[in-house]
């Protein structure tokens, strides 16, 4: 069966909105997602940073999410240098 959990996060690492899971930010610009139920193998997840609240955010800007299992997600966010930076994010991850 597939599941769905989805969010928005705050830069100081509170869920804004969001089902399925919990967040606790490890430092500057990393979050950890914790799926409430785990998939049964690892899920599609796909992010952008959302609500900088100009159309002077760089398109370099971003969410990658470099560790991801079945019960857990790792993001980072980061400005157009490549540096890490506290930064709103959004997310869907999908699987069975």
């Amino acid at each position: 069966m597939t599941k769905t959990v989805w969010g928005t996060v705050s830069g100081n690492g509170d869920l804004l909105a969001g089902a399925g899971c919990t967040i606790s930010k490890q430092g500057t610009g990393i979050y950890v997602i914790d799926f409430t139920t785990s998939f049964s193998g690892v899920p599609a997840l796909v992010g952008s940073q959302t609500g900088f609240g100009s159309q002077g955010q760089s398109p370099l800007d971003n969410v990658a999410f470099p560790f991801l299992t079945g019960g857990t997600a790792t993001a980072v966010t980061g400005d157009n240098q490549g540096s890490k930076e506290d930064r709103q994010f959004s997310f869907i991850a999908i699987g069975n």
